[in-house]
């Protein structure tokens, strides 16, 4: 291991304890980020992100690796999000590959939306609902599909993040995309829309993720 790994590997993990640290701060006092936070802790316990993406992208051979590459949006990052833009109790919001659906939880619990959060990999989705249940909570539902084959067109609020995706699976997002409603909200983590006649690109700039810094993306759709 090289120098550069090592100093690389430490400001990682200095990253992650003040990233968790601020996580705490601003949601220590709410009862169901701890319980959140408890469920995730639970029933992910030995079964790693990592576990799940050797034994799922089996299933999927004939498509890019890079597809089932994985970061994950906080709670914290869902807030500082969301808070840019203007959103309204029962407002519909969307996560495009939501993982263990940390946004679609949060979402819901800050703002009374209702959430759809889509994943193509079955053990999350199986998770993200014994979790729904535990929690009690009635206006979020997970999806086992690939994205692509779902029906956004209902959406206020259209979230993904494209952080990973080869050239040719960003183009069919983008087409995707255009299927949301005029008016209506798409945020985009390292992904710009290229479109400019569907889009109108309302805000961006940097955000804090569980990989690090990313850049993100605000769109109206026209």
């Amino acid at each position: 291991m090289t120098i550069n790994n090592i100093l690389f590997k430490i400001s990682a993990i200095f990253y992650n304890i003040i990233y968790k640290f601020l996580e705490f701060v601003f949601f220590f006092t709410h009862y169901w980020w701890w319980k959140l936070t408890f469920l995730l802790s639970v029933y992910y316990f030995n079964e790693s992100a990592f576990k799940i993406l050797e034994k799922e992208k089996e299933k999927y051979g004939e498509m890019d690796p890079r597809n089932f590459l994985f970061g994950e949006t906080s709670p914290l990052t869902t807030r500082l999000l969301l808070q840019e833009i203007e959103i309204k109790k029962g407002d519909r919001v969307y996560d495009l590959g939501c993982g263990r659906g940390t946004f679609v939880f949060t979402a819901n619990m800050l703002y009374g939306v209702h959430g759809v959060g889509v994943e193509i990999f079955e053990s999350y989705t199986e998770k993200c609902n014994r979790i729904r249940q535990k929690m009690k909570i009635g206006g979020v539902h997970f999806v086992n599909k690939n994205f692509m084959d779902v029906d956004i067109s209902d959406a206020d609020i259209v979230y993904v993040t494209a952080t990973v995706y080869d050239e040719e699976f960003l183009q069919r997002l983008d087409e995707k995309l255009k299927t949301v409603k005029p008016d209506r909200t798409v945020i985009s983590v390292h992904h710009p829309i290229k479109d400019d006649e569907s889009f109108v690109l309302i805000h961006e700039g940097y955000y804090p993720f569980s990989w690090g810094s990313d850049y993100v993306y605000y769109y109206r759709r026209k």
